[in-house]
């Protein structure tokens, strides 16, 4: 084999390598990015569902709050229309 085949096989060969090693580092990045992707979305779901657990808590508070004023309300009127008969 002449100097000039082994150059060219040499050549081949280090092609050949990176390329192998590209290959392996696209496939590493593919499996970081699915990796990313599911840890954010998990990340996110819990977030949300708790926002969520929150939002239906408030929900139940101003049921509870609006209610309330309804009832002092209604006390309230009562009290006043009482007021204005006993000083007549």
């Amino acid at each position: 084999m002449s100097w000039r085949e082994l150059i060219r096989v040499e050549r081949e060969t280090s092609k050949g390598s990176t390329l192998a090693l590209v290959g392996e580092a696209h496939l590493e990045l593919g499996n970081l990015t699915r990796v990313y992707a599911e840890l954010l979305q998990e990340g996110l779901m819990d977030t949300l569902e708790k926002k969520l657990e929150d939002f239906k808590e408030f929900e139940k508070l101003s049921s509870r709050a609006d209610k309330k004023r309804g009832q002092l309300e209604a006390v309230m009127i009562k009290v006043r229309s009482n007021s204005s008969v006993s000083l007549a």
